[in-house]
């Protein structure tokens, strides 16, 4: 049977408070979180809760505004949204994990994305996420990014190998693709590469999801690249297509 489901991103609750019932509106069972929901606080845990009781499944994969901390490495603020997860019973935190529902393989990883050298140093002194998500004590570098970004394309490069002639559905918070993904304005910026990263063209063709569900640039898209489906609903956007807190996507 086909499945629908639904998808929201970018809710950043850190910055605003608006009502839960109007970021989303049920219309299908299962709920995709494409990251950037919030930090680990009070108000984003009571968000999870909530999406928890209105849905049979919750797939969340965080963003890097999740791991936005003072005080906590990252690989600690995982383990506490896992746990918390958990607990619902029906939701799904999967950093770079695979779901199966109703035999839909769902391939998720935050993604990253890849800061080549001439742009590192700019990088860490603009982008907040090196100044906010911390591991080992101190914040994070574009190195270890690239990193993150090489493991979970590997990751989901293995994942989709071995789901050959199964549906499946990748989900990342970054987009996997730089063209019309992020604001025009932005285009040819020596720091869109912190943003996105051109690598839905690097799988082979025959390994190429039908469907893939990203947010990050808080500019929403639908649109098609060698036969796959790319779309966001970014609730915070600074252009594209308007969010639709009720969307429903057919796998």
């Amino acid at each position: 049977k086909s499945m629908r489901v639904q998808l929201a991103s970018d809710v950043h609750l850190e910055w605003s408070q608006p009502a839960f019932s109007s970021i989303i509106r049920q219309t299908e069972d299962v709920l995709v979180l494409a990251g950037d929901v919030g930090v680990f606080d009070d108000r984003t845990l009571e968000f999870i809760e909530w999406c928890s009781s209105k849905y049979e499944h919750v797939i969340y994969v965080p963003g890097n505004h999740e791991r936005y901390s003072s005080t906590c490495d990252m690989e600690e603020v995982d383990m506490k949204f896992k746990t918390f997860c958990k607990t619902q019973g029906n939701v799904f935190y999967a950093p770079c994990d695979t779901v199966i529902i109703d035999d839909v393989v769902f391939i998720c990883a935050t993604l990253w994305s890849h800061v080549p050298q001439q742009s590192q140093q700019e990088a860490s002194e603009c982008i907040n996420d090196y100044s906010y998500v911390r591991t080992q004590g101190r914040p994070i570098t574009p190195s270890e990014t690239n990193a993150f970004h090489a493991a979970h394309k590997e990751y989901i490069i293995k994942q989709l190998a071995e789901s050959v002639g199964r549906e499946c559905v990748v989900i990342t918070h970054h987009p996997p693709y730089t063209g019309k993904t992020s604001h025009p304005r932005y285009d040819g910026s020596s720091l869109s590469s912190a943003f996105t990263s051109d690598y839905i063209l690097e799988i082979y063709p025959e390994h190429l999801p039908s469907l893939w569900l990203c947010g990050h640039t808080h500019y929403n898209f639908s649109m098609t690249v060698n036969g796959t489906r790319l779309i966001s609903n970014q609730y915070q956007r600074d252009g594209g297509n308007s969010y639709n807190a009720g969307t429903s996507i057919q796998i």
